[in-house]
């Protein structure tokens, strides 16, 4: 049987995670969502995660 429960994407890690908040439509995980509240932005990671946040609200599919 499958598992009800599977989770989602996380579109940070690209990892699939059952805990986390959507935001607009994109899922992101507690533990990406604390990254991104706790990282500077002189960090080196700070473009990544920008970078991916700007993705948010972006349409997948062009018609």
């Amino acid at each position: 049987m499958k598992d009800l429960f599977k989770g989602k994407t996380c579109m940070v890690c690209e990892e699939e995670k059952k805990e986390g908040m959507y935001v607009y439509t994109a899922f992101i995980c507690w533990e990406c969502e604390r990254e991104i509240v706790q990282t500077e932005p002189e960090e080196e990671r700070y473009a990544d995660l920008v970078a991916k946040l700007r993705k948010i609200g972006k349409p997948s599919v062009f018609s």
